[in-house]
């Protein structure tokens, strides 16, 4: 299955997840010359994240 997608794209999860082994996985699979997307949010601290979660 190397090469198999011209995109992937991870939206909102990358945060909850080991980077370096979700980011080389889509590398992996993309073919050459295709696209690797991320989007994602970033908390600037715990508190921020908390409210957001009602917590």
């Amino acid at each position: 299955m190397e090469t198999a997608f011209d995109v992937a794209i991870c939206e909102c999860t990358l945060c909850m997840c080991d980077k370096e082994k979700v980011l080389s996985e889509m590398v992996r699979v993309v073919r050459p010359g295709g696209f690797v997307g991320t989007h994602d949010l970033c908390w600037k601290d715990a508190r921020s994240r908390c409210s957001f979660l009602g917590q």
